[in-house]
């Protein structure tokens, strides 16, 4: 069978939520199928990148083209089409997608984000498949919701009328939507006229991330430590953090002074380096090749996310190696997850910092969270489960 899989960037290094995801699926559904990669870059800059992925992909294509980020910005303000849309949109790339498409036996088009859905308005000749990371159009509502500044607010409830209206319609013209949760699923239904949505969830390398692995590192819990990891440069995570430092954290050193976090991602923004310029005990450790001692050499991973859509492999991450994980509902929405069973939920700030003081006081209970969720996500969440769903989901669209 063969697949032409149409994505932003390449999966790798798989350092973001969206690229651990497709990373994952790709290297565990290559067996079974003839994959074609097509993405934006330029070989002569991605030949690492290429070298790894040609391990389960037959064929990776690059196209250099795609606009300017002001550019989109100023076509966004314009036009109909919303900032993320305009942004990945390129001739150049809709003409070579109808060009491989017309002139190879594909069995099917897998579109890997909303993002580059507009590439393929031309084609109609082949079964498309749409992976919806996130509702996106959620996202921009929830952004609008928490911004102060003005411009900024009217700007993003701007976009977010721009997307719903793109976001739903857009998936007319595709014979299956992939939805990460169950609540996700839900939206797409009540929004949309696309017949078939199935969900393939995020999930996790329940082997890579065992905490006994790491035992032979003799790394230690440091005492009343917190973790929070994610892309840096990701508004989302950037407003958690700020909510986190602005609501919680001072609640928290007025109880234990020597309390202390590690922030674990690529590119943080100024806003997020200020506050660690001001509190040595925010250490800002930037992108690392394996999260892993990190996660293990804290007691308590934190997720105060207020704003988001999907679901969040972060977490994932941490449950499999066996810590208790502190969220907002919003931050752990579509999981599954039972509240004091393998995960504590908690949406305002008194509510969060004491549950993390309660965590730090019982040293039981962190351990029984934490067994709990591993024991969790190994039974639902192991990627070599969720490849099977999308294995499911290509074959149901190719018969």
């Amino acid at each position: 069978m063969k697949v032409l899989f149409v994505i932003s960037q390449l999966p790798y290094p798989p350092d973001t939520g969206a690229k651990i995801r497709t990373f994952n699926l790709l290297k565990r559904v290559a067996s079974d199928y003839e994959i074609t990669l097509i993405s934006f870059g330029r070989e002569e800059k991605e030949k690492e990148k290429i070298e790894v992925l040609r391990k389960f992909c037959k064929r990776i294509i690059l196209i250099s083209e795609k606009k300017s980020k002001w550019t989109s910005f100023l076509y966004s303000i314009a036009g109909r089409l919303p900032y993320s849309i305009r942004r990945y949109y390129s001739s150049k790339m809709e003409r070579l997608i109808k060009k491989l498409i017309n002139s190879e036996n594909f069995d099917l088009i897998h579109c890997d984000s909303l993002q580059m859905s507009f590439n393929l308005r031309s084609v109609n000749s082949i079964s498309k498949v749409l992976t919806e990371h996130n509702v996106e159009s959620q996202i921009w509502q929830r952004w609008a919701s928490k911004e102060k500044k003005f411009l900024k607010r009217y700007f993003i409830k701007g976009q977010y009328k721009k997307i719903s209206c793109y976001e739903f319609e857009i998936l007319k013209m595709f014979d299956c939507c992939i939805a990460v949760s169950e609540e996700d699923k839900k939206i797409i239904e009540e929004n949309s006229q696309i017949k078939k949505v199935w969900v393939v969830s995020n999930g996790v390398d329940c082997d890579y991330f065992d905490p006994d692995k790491m035992k032979s590192l003799h790394l230690l819990e440091k005492e009343f430590s917190l973790i929070f990891t994610g892309s840096l440069d990701w508004y989302p995570n950037q407003d958690a953090l700020i909510y986190f430092f602005t609501e919680i954290y001072p609640l928290l050193k007025k109880r234990i002074p020597q309390v202390s976090i590690n922030i674990v991602g690529r590119n943080p923004s100024k806003s997020i380096l200020k506050f660690a310029c001001r509190d040595n005990s925010i250490n800002i450790v930037g992108r690392v090749e394996d999260i892993r001692p990190f996660i293990f050499a804290s007691q308590i991973f934190v997720v105060p996310l207020r704003i988001g859509g999907g679901t969040r492999l972060k977490i994932l991450e941490a449950m499999a190696m066996a810590k208790p994980v502190i969220s907002t509902s919003v931050g752990a929405e579509g999981l599954g997850v039972t509240h004091k069973e393998n995960i504590i939920l908690a949406d305002n700030p008194y509510e969060f910092a004491s549950k993390i003081l309660r965590l730090f006081e019982d040293k039981n209970l962190r351990e029984k969270i934490g067994k709990n969720a591993r024991q969790f996500v190994k039974e639902k969440y192991d990627w070599n489960i969720v490849a099977e769903k999308l294995k499911e989901v290509w074959k149901n669209l190719k018969n």
